[in-house]
């Protein structure tokens, strides 16, 4: 999937744009726009930030802009395989992100560890701006 974002101050040139560039043609599945760079850091995503033995990784692939309404997010698990789902409540719900081993999904997983259990964690943060915060009805 490919997305992109039309960033410029001007309402008349990004709208001119979003209405007559061929995007879909381009194969852009999804355009957004922002009217600054700090509109569109603004803009909420979400996307999957795995850690293996202390390494943190931002799956940058993952990384998807999102409407301020409920979403929903499910994590798949098939024998040693396991999957993020995610979508806007109500609707139905898209994979995202990579496939992981089901046994690095554990407290105790690490290179000279043994799987014992699953343990998945989800959370959300603001972490350019530091001011918004989310809530949570159930996992």
């Amino acid at each position: 999937m490919i997305r992109l974002q039309v960033v410029e101050d001007e309402a008349l040139i990004r709208n001119g744009i979003i209405r007559h560039v061929p995007f879909a043609e381009l194969g852009v599945d999804e355009v957004r726009s922002a009217s600054s760079a700090e509109e569109a850091l603004k803009q909420p995503v979400v996307a999957i930030i795995s850690l293996e033995n202390g390494e943190k990784k931002e799956h940058l692939d993952t990384r998807t802009a999102v409407d301020c309404r409920m979403l929903r997010f499910e994590l798949i698990v098939s024998g040693r395989e396991s999957y993020f789902k995610w979508g806007y409540e109500g609707e139905d719900t898209k994979p995202i992100g990579p496939v992981f081993a089901t046994d690095k999904l554990s407290d105790e997983y690490c290179k000279y560890g043994e799987f014992t259990g699953t343990m998945v964690g989800i959370f959300a943060v603001d972490s350019m701006f530091h001011k918004k915060e989310a809530d949570f009805d159930y996992f």
